[in-house]
C-alpha cells in the first residue's frame, strides 16, 4: 500500500525551492493491480496523483499523472514457500501415469507438469478442473480411458493421441505444438474452449493439425470458441527403407484430415506399368513385394521433355534416356497432373505380419497453392466417394458436431458438415498473417514453460522444471550415499516431507496409514524414480522420474495443499541429522527476466527501475482523466 505522505517525502528530497503538496483524497488516489490472462500480476497502476508546487514567489502549478509499476516475472523463496511452485501439485520430469482397471475417477486440483502424460483403463477418468497442465511430450489416452479438462484450465502439450475407445473433453485453452490425433476406433474429442495448434514448421513433427485415423470417431466442435491450426497434415513414409521417417513425409492440403484423404495423393493405377523386355503390365498402387525380393527401379517418363532426358530414376534422382534395365516400373506424367506442377515420389512401408515390402507412389508439391488447388479439385470431382469414406471415420449420427461456429484460422482445409443429403464440404482456409505471430508467441511460451514453468524467459540448455527448482548438488552433498528416505519433521515430530535419494531402491509409495501418512512434500531425485500415490494427497510431489496415480487412490482426489498451508509447513520442516530445512534444498536465488535488452539474462538479480516505472495521463494545471 502506498500513502501520500511517503510519496511526498520522496519528492521533497529533490525540491529545494518552494513547497509541494500531494493530493491525499482517497477518492482520487488508488492503486489497481492488473493481471494477465493466466491470473498472474503484471503491473500496479497508481492512479490519481496530483502534485501541487508553489514557488517562493507564490506561483502555483499542479501536475496530474498516473504511475505504472510493471512487475517482471520472478521466482523466489520467501519464508516458507516457493513463489512459482505455490500452485503446483505435481512436477514429474519423466511421466505422469494415471490408470485403473476398475473404472474409477481421479480429480486433480492444481497445476501439473509432466514429461509425458499417460491415461489408461476402461471407464477410468482423470478430471483436471483448473490451472496449468503442461507436458513436454505427448498425452496418450488409451484402453477406454477419459480425460476431462475444466473450463478454466490451460493445457500445453507436444501432441495428444487418443487410442481405441479413448475420450477427451477440453474446456479452457488447449495449446499443442504438433497434432491432435484420433488414432484408434471409437475415439472421441470434444473441444468447448479454444484450441491453438501453434506448430507452423514444414517439419511434420512440428506442424499442427488434427488427424482422424480411427474409424467411428467423433469430433465435437459445436461449442468451440476459437480454432487455430497453423500447420498441415502429413503422410508419413520411408524413402529407401522400411522405417517411417518424418523427413520423407508428404505434406497434405488439410489442417484437419482423415486417413482416407491419402487416396487423393496416390498415383492412379492407370499411370503405372511394369516393363519387362518392352512388354508392359499394369502395376497396382500400392503394390506388395515379398520380403527379400529385389524391387525394380522406378522411372518417371515425361513425354514433353527434350529428347534424351525424358526419364527420371525415382530411386536415385538421376535423369537420362531410356533405362538399361530389362525390368523396371514406368510412370507417365499426364498433362492433367503437370498442370498442378506435381512431382511423384516413391515411399516404402513394411507389413508387420509377414515383413513384406509395400511400395506407394504419391503426388507431392513444392508450392502450397498447387497442393491446395490439386486437393480441392480432386475432392470436388470425387465428392461422393470422399463423403462415403468420411462416413466411415466420422459417426454419421455425430456428423453435424464437426461444424466450427467460433473464430477460425487454419493453414489448410477442414471439413464442414452441411446436411445428410449434401454430406461434407471442404471449408476453405481462413488463414491470415497474424496466425504466424500468434504461433511464434506460443512456441516461445511453450519452450519456456517446459523448462522453467514460466511463460517467459530464456531456458538454459538441458534445463528441466525439476532441475530448475531442486538443488541436487546440495542434496548430494548433504546426503551422499543415502538409500533410505531423508525425513523432515515439524516440532511435534510428524514427518511432513521426504527427499527420496537417487539410490533409493524400487518405487516410493504414499499409502494411507503408513509412516508417511502426514507427508505433504516429496522430492524424488532419481531419473528412474517412481512416486506411487495410493491415498488422497494434499501437497506437492517433485520427481525427476515419474508420478503414478494408482487405482487405489483414496477419495479420488489430489488437492492443492496451499489452501491449508500444508506445503508451507512442510517446506519449514527440519531434518535432524543435517539440521536443515527442506526449503534449503530448493534453488532459491531471486531470478527474473530483465525488462530490457541490456540485461536480458534470466538469472539477473537486479531490475532497472527506470524501465519498470512509467507515467501516463500526464497533464499540467488541468484535471487529468483517469
Amino acid at each position: 500500500m502506498y500513502t501520500d505522505t511517503k510519496l511526498l517525502e520522496t519528492i521533497t528530497k529533490y525540491v529545494t525551492i518552494g513547497t509541494i503538496t500531494v493530493n491525499a483524497d482517497p477518492a482520487e488516489c488508488k492503486a489497481v493491480i492488473r493481471f494477465n490472462d493466466d491470473g498472474l500480476p503484471v503491473a500496479i497502476d497508481i492512479q490519481g496523483i496530483a502534485a501541487e508546487y508553489t514557488d517562493n514567489r507564490g506561483y502555483k502549478n499542479t501536475i496530474y499523472s498516473d504511475f505504472t509499476v510493471n512487475i517482471p516475472p520472478f521466482s523466489a523463496i520467501t519464508a516458507g514457500f516457493h513463489s512459482r511452485l505455490n500452485n503446483y501439485i505435481i512436477v514429474a520430469n519423466d511421466m505422469l501415469k494415471a490408470s485403473s482397471p476398475f473404472g474409477n475417477s481421479v480429480n486433480l486440483h492444481g497445476n501439473v507438469y509432466a514429461g509425458e502424460v499417460e491415461i489408461s483403463g476402461n471407464n477410468y477418468t482423470l478430471n483436471i478442473d483448473g490451472g496449468y497442465v503442461i507436458s513436454k511430450g505427448d498425452y496418450n489416452i488409451k484402453d477406454g480411458a477419459s480425460l476431462n479438462i475444466g473450463s478454466v484450465a490451460s493445457v500445453w502439450a507436444n501432441r495428444i493421441n487418443l487410442h481405441e475407445n479413448a475420450k477427451a473433453n477440453f474446456g479452457g485453452n488447449v495449446y499443442v505444438a504438433d497434432d491432435l490425433e484420433l488414432k484408434g476406433p471409437n475415439a472421441a474429442v470434444t473441444i468447448n474452449g479454444s484450441y491453438f495448434g501453434f506448430g507452423l514448421s514444414d517439419i511434420p513433427t512440428q506442424s499442427s493439425s488434427i488427424i482422424v485415423s480411427g474409424r467411428n470417431s467423433v469430433l465435437d466442435f459445436a461449442n468451440l470458441k476459437t480454432l487455430i491450426l497453423a500447420g498441415r497434415s502429413y503422410i508419413t513414409g520411408a524413402d529407401s527403407d522400411t522405417a517411417p521417417n518424418p523427413i520423407d513425409s508428404i505434406a497434405m492440403a488439410n489442417s484437419l484430415s482423415v486417413k482416407s484423404d491419402q487416396i487423393a495423393y496416390l498415383v492412379p493405377d492407370s499411370m503405372l506399368f511394369s516393363i519387362t523386355n518392352n512388354a508392359a503390365t499394369k502395376v497396382p498402387n500400392p503394390s506388395v513385394w515379398a520380403q527379400g525380393s529385389a524391387v525394380p527401379e522406378t522411372y518417371l517418363f515425361d513425354p514433353d521433355a527434350p529428347d534424351g532426358v525424358q526419364y527420371t530414376n525415382l530411386s536415385d534422382g538421376s535423369i537420362g534416356g531410356l533405362p538399361a534395365d530389362t525390368t523396371y516400373i514406368r510412370l507417365t506424367l499426364t498433362p492433367e497432373i503437370k498442370a498442378y506442377n506435381a512431382k511423384i515420389v516413391r515411399r516404402f512401408a513394411q507389413l508387420p505380419s509377414t515383413g513384406d515390402i509395400v511400395i506407394y507412389y504419391f503426388f507431392t508439391f513444392d508450392d502450397d497453392n498447387d497442393r491446395s488447388r490439386f486437393f480441392a479439385d480432386y475432392y470436388n470431382q470425387n465428392k461422393d466417394k470422399m463423403n462415403e469414406y468420411l462416413g466411415i471415420y466420422f459417426i454419421p449420427a455425430q456428423a453435424d458436431r464437426i461444424n466450427v461456429t467460433g473464430a477460425l484460422n487454419t493453414d489448410g482445409y477442414i471439413y464442414e458438415y452441411i446436411n445428410a443429403a449434401t454430406g461434407y464440404e471442404l471449408r476453405s482456409t481462413a488463414y491470415s498473417q497474424h496466425i504466424t505471430t500468434i504461433a511464434t508467441t506460443y512456441k516461445k511460451k511453450y519452450e519456456s514453460l517446459i523448462a522453467t514453468l514460466f511463460e517467459s524467459g530464456i531456458p538454459q540448455p538441458s534445463e528441466t522444471p525439476f532441475t530448475h527448482f531442486v538443488d541436487l548438488a546440495k542434496i548430494n552433498a548433504d546426503f551422499s550415499g543415502a538409500s533410505a528416505p531423508v525425513e523432515f519433521k515439524n516440532s511435534a515430530g510428524k514427518i511432513l516431507a521426504v527427499i527420496v535419494p537417487d539410490n533409493y531402491p524400487g518405487n516410493f509409495n504414499l499409502n494411507s496409514g503408513d509412516a508417511y501418512n502426514d507427508v505433504n512434500i516429496v522430492i524424488a531425485c532419481g531419473t528412474d524414480a517412481n512416486v506411487i500415490v495410493n491415498r488422497n494427497f494434499d501437497g506437492l510431489i517433485l520427481s525427476q522420474g515419474r508420478v503414478t496415480i494408482s487405482e487405489s487412490l483414496i477419495a479420488g482426489a489430489l488437492t492443492d495443499g496451499n489452501t491449508g498451508g500444508k506445503t508451507y509447513e512442510a517446506f519449514n520442516a527440519v531434518n535432524a541429522s543435517a539440521e536443515t530445512l527442506l526449503l534449503e534444498y530448493m534453488i532459491g536465488a531471486s531470478k527474473g527476466t530483465a525488462p530490457t535488452d541490456d540485461d536480458a539474462d534470466e538469472s539477473a538479480k537486479n531490475w532497472n527501475l527506470n524501465d519498470l516505472v512509467v507515467h501516463k495521463n500526464w497533464s499540467k494545471n488541468e484535471q487529468a482523466n483517469h
